[in-house]
């Protein structure tokens, strides 16, 4: 949870730095936020997308059976 918020934290920094001395005047449009959701969800799919074709399990580790089993 905490992420989203640093992230938004992190643009909101960088507009409000950049922006004002390339175009001269802060304005966050359509256009700004668009862009920013647009590659926010390009990275969650893209992201997905790979997480979901690799293998989140070591294969032939000789300790598997025993950390799935281990009780604290």
């Amino acid at each position: 949870m905490v992420i989203p918020i640093l992230i938004v934290g992190q643009f909101i920094d960088l507009y409000i730095q950049i922006f004002p001395g390339t175009v001269g005047e802060q304005v966050l449009g359509f256009q700004e936020i668009g862009t920013f959701v647009g590659f926010a969800g390009l990275f969650m799919l893209v992201t997905g997308w790979v997480l979901s074709r690799a293998n989140l399990y070591p294969v032939n580790h000789p300790y598997l059976e025993e950390s799935k089993n281990h009780h604290s």
